[in-house]
């Protein structure tokens, strides 16, 4: 960790240091790029992305990925799979020749799928493979930052809250995705 944060550090300190080079304007350009993001301050998932950006407006698809523990009453954890698909539309009103700040809109549905017999005596035992549906939405804000010598390269923080709600017939789950989060997130933007 410490060796990936001095090598970020670096970089700046190289992008801050280096010549102008030829960028478009991020305020007008088009462009689409494919990357990594991931929760770290939140729900910890983790997951493929999708961005593109119209001029000042922006749209993102990602699939996350999580194991996580789930309690339902009295009976003993599990650890299953967790499985996000979410869309963002972002509108970034401050544009700088290689940061845009920039407001959106989260929304998602997922599954959390549990494994025959993870409720023990509350349900029948013929019901096979049981699944909690997720649904996910929330405000956001973040920056994405590129470097100047490296404009195809694109790295965004953000921060949210999510309003979730979980969908199970048979029981209540006590499985809380509420909350703020905080999303670290890489692209490469093809042109």
């Amino acid at each position: 960790m410490y060796l990936g944060v001095t090598v970020l550090l670096a970089l700046l300190a190289f992008s801050s240091s280096a010549t102008a080079a030829d960028s478009e304007d991020l305020a007008t350009e088009k462009t689409i790029g494919i990357g990594y993001e991931g929760m770290f301050l939140g729900e910890f998932l983790q997951g493929a992305s999708v961005r593109g950006w119209l001029g000042k407006v922006g749209l993102e698809a990602n699939v996350w990925q999580s194991d996580v523990g789930v309690k339902i009453g009295d009976l003993p954890s599990v650890d299953v799979s967790a499985f996000v698909l979410t869309g963002k539309i972002m509108y970034a009103p401050i544009v700088r020749e290689h940061t845009k700040f920039y407001l959106g809109l989260q929304a998602g549905l997922g599954s959390i799928d549990l494994p025959t017999g993870t409720l023990g005596d509350i349900a029948d035992a013929d019901i096979p493979d049981t699944s909690i549906d997720v649904f996910v939405f929330g405000p956001l804000f973040g920056v994405e930052y590129r470097f100047q010598e490296l404009p195809e390269l694109g790295f965004n923080w953000e921060v949210g809250y999510s309003f979730s709600s979980l969908d199970m017939d048979i029981v209540d789950p006590s499985v809380d995705l509420n909350g703020i989060s905080i999303t670290l997130g890489v692209h490469y933007y093809f042109k």
